[in-house]
């Protein structure tokens, strides 16, 4: 089983990037279909940047999947706002 899940990255020219949000895109038993399910999430979604990720769940719960994820979309939220700040400084 896969969990599908994106996040969306607006970006300021002053502030930089910051996450708007981490969204469920859903789960699929299929590696193949969980791919189509993030290709359209990253399509059908509107403004900033999006990016999907596709974890396989192995032995977590949907909420363990869901949490480890959306500390992973933190992260590099927050390596995208230090690298902004190193380029402008």
């Amino acid at each position: 089983m896969f969990i599908i899940m994106y996040a969306k990255i607006t970006v300021d020219k002053v502030e930089g990037p910051t996450l708007s949000g981490v969204y469920f895109g859903g789960i699929s038993p299929l590696e193949d279909e969980a791919d189509g399910i993030a290709e359209r999430c990253t399509s059908e979604t509107q403004g900033g940047l999006i990016i999907p990720k596709v974890l396989p769940m192995g032995e977590r719960s949907l909420f363990q999947a869901s949490a480890f994820l959306r500390t992973q979309f933190e992260k590099m939220a927050d390596r995208m706002l230090d690298n902004h700040k190193t380029l402008n400084r």
